[in-house]
């Protein structure tokens, strides 16, 4: 026989005010919860010389108009959708360019002329999207800025 005794007040299940987890009055938490973390924003200038980028091959005129955007994690990846395919560019790191391309077209009705200048175009915006984003990062975290974010990152 057990010697626990269950206090809990249970109304029968389905009634709107009952059930196993009928409300009941609760101590309140021992737990503090830690403050919000800090943040670094910083407004700053950036202005980029578009003719220092390398020229972009032509589009495939044959395509759909694509729609580019861009991820930083770790590294920049560039997504291209054309139509209702999506497709990746990005650079390993040894700089060397890499895209899906060849695999997602494999059995697409595109021929091999405009799925070879389609990488070519993509591998470029990579190309570019990589450079700016670099520009950009470089002139955040340059001077004052740039100490203030190590010091944040690294606690001290």
């Amino acid at each position: 026989m057990s010697d626990v005794t269950d206090t809990t007040i249970r109304q029968p299940a389905g009634q709107p005010s009952g059930g196993q987890f009928a409300a009941r009055t609760r101590a309140e938490s021992d737990i503090a919860l830690a403050p919000t973390t800090a943040t670094l924003a910083f407004a700053f200038d950036y202005t980029e010389h578009l003719d220092n980028l390398p020229e972009l091959p032509d589009y495939p005129a044959e395509l759909p108009e694509p729609s580019v955007s861009l991820d930083f994690n770790g590294g920049v990846r560039t997504f291209v959708i054309v139509g209702d395919r999506a497709f990746n560019f990005w650079q390993n790191d040894q700089d060397e360019p890499f895209s899906d391309v060849l695999d997602k077209t494999a059995d697409s009705d595109w021929d091999e002329e405009t799925v070879m200048a389609f990488d070519e175009w993509g591998t470029a915006v990579q190309s570019r999207i990589d450079s700016l984003a670099y520009g950009i990062l470089t002139r955040a975290l340059s001077g004052d800025r740039g100490s203030e974010a190590m010091k944040i990152a690294s606690g001290r």
